[in-house]
């Protein structure tokens, strides 16, 4: 993304792939807070709310294994910007998949009807494919790929476990959940459009003949002094 016509400028580029390793690191903060939570639930508390089984231990052994693999790969930079973005991308879809399998297994495992009725008609992923377009600036094509990818999880995880017989939403709730990420998907992809073209606008206000300004290298009294790439 440091190169050619639609590229963004180094420095936005690099604000970017920042985003993304904090955005990699937050299903495992999750998972941490989530395990504090049950365990105060259980022997502070003593409340029993959630059974642990193998099945939860490995799921999120898995996101927090695959997410500090992307976080590190995204920060060591050792790829060009546009594919450590692709990694970026990739990882939107399989986080939105974990959230998706995490709601199954919570409305399978929790004892507590308000919470199963609660995450019935919620979708951590309804959020989660509107908050991601507006930290990482994505082209139209890749942004309405990357989104709908994400979004069609819940649904399509919703459905499987019911058929299956695994889980037992609430009556109706899959298809209120599918009906709201479509706009959650509308949405998406309009935060999505302006903050890709925010970062536009900035690479043409950089633009001075045949260079373009692409990073900021110090400033003073007479001026600013920028590296400058040939279009």
């Amino acid at each position: 993304m440091t190169s050619g016509p639609d590229s963004l400028p180094e420095d936005i580029t690099e604000v970017t792939l920042t985003r993304i390793v904090l955005l990699c690191l937050t299903p495992p903060a999750l998972v941490v807070l989530g395990n504090l939570v049950n365990i105060v639930n259980s022997f502070v508390l003593g409340i029993t709310t959630f059974d642990y089984s193998p099945l939860e231990a490995a799921h999120d052994v898995v996101i927090t294994v695959l997410s500090l693999a992307a976080a590190w790969t995204v920060h060591r930079r050792r790829f060009s910007p546009r594919i450590l973005i692709r990694v970026g991308l990739a990882y939107c879809v399989f986080a939105a998949l974990w959230f998706s399998a995490t709601e199954c297994l919570v409305v399978g495992s929790y004892h507590s009807d308000p919470i199963r009725l609660g995450m019935s008609y919620f979708s951590f992923t309804m959020v989660w494919v509107v908050f991601f377009p507006a930290i990482v600036p994505m082209r139209s094509a890749a942004a309405v790929t990357t989104i709908v990818l994400a979004a069609s999880t819940a649904p399509l995880m919703r459905w499987g476990a019911e058929s299956l017989g695994w889980v037992q939403f609430s009556e109706g709730s899959v298809v209120f959940v599918t009906i709201a990420m479509i706009f959650s998907v509308i949405m998406g992809v309009a935060v999505s459009n302006v903050v890709y073209q925010l970062g536009r606008s900035v690479t043409e206000a950089r633009e001075m003949g045949s260079y373009r300004l692409e990073k900021n290298l110090g400033s003073g009294g007479m001026g600013e002094v920028w590296s400058a790439s040939h279009r």
